[in-house]
């Protein structure tokens, strides 16, 4: 991984052990894929004393700044996670190609990732749509919602949005459908709380 690669190089100059530079480029891997930038994940890098001090446990508390995640809970819905992806198989090789099995929660997720979905997934009427009065209704919608008594608000929210697929509806309509997405929410988190399991 370039990031490591080059913090190794320039900043530590010398060689790491094997399964240190493994743990390296989890981490590193894990915040650029959720949400951090590589700025960041650089500056977080060259805060350590050496290559040991790089672990999942010494992310900042910092990074979860103006997140609707919080660090070290557990998410139900696919769009905070990260996940090792499916086995595929490889056609000049004829073998089946696995990335071993692991199960994280995003650092970085903001208002503008909620709008982000909530437009990709109900397809609000574009000639209708407006940023601040959307930013508005999920406020609204977030204080609404926020002493649910299942699972998340931020899950709750985002399973909304899932009912509301292609209705082409406002934010603030989508508590029209609170009573389906409670159902299939309450169904999501029957299991009760999940874990975190890290990539190595």
């Amino acid at each position: 991984m370039k990031i490591v690669d080059d913090y190794v190089s320039y900043y530590l100059g010398c060689e790491v052990a094997d399964d240190t530079y493994k743990m390296m480029c989890a981490v590193c891997a894990h915040m650029l894929e959720g949400g951090i930038t590589e700025q960041e994940v650089t500056s977080f890098l060259e805060s350590k004393e050496s290559a040991e001090d790089v672990r999942f446990d010494t992310i900042p508390q910092s990074m979860w700044e103006d997140s609707f995640i919080d660090k070290d809970a557990f998410y139900v819905h696919p769009e905070l996670r990260l996940m090792a992806p499916a086995p595929r198989f490889n056609s000049s090789t004829g073998a089946v190609e696995r990335t071993p099995f692991f199960l994280e929660m995003k650092i970085r997720y903001t208002v503008k990732d909620l709008i982000a979905y909530y437009k990709k997934t109900v397809q609000p009427i574009e000639s209708l749509y407006d940023e601040k009065r959307t930013i508005g209704s999920f406020e609204f919608l977030f204080n609404k919602y926020r002493s649910i008594d299942i699972g998340t608000t931020i899950d709750f929210l985002l399973k909304l949005i899932d009912v509301a697929r292609n209705k082409h509806i406002e934010a603030i309509q989508l508590s029209n459908y609170e009573q389906e997405a409670y159902e299939l929410h309450r169904v999501g988190t029957m299991n009760g709380k999940g874990e975190i399991v890290w990539r190595v």
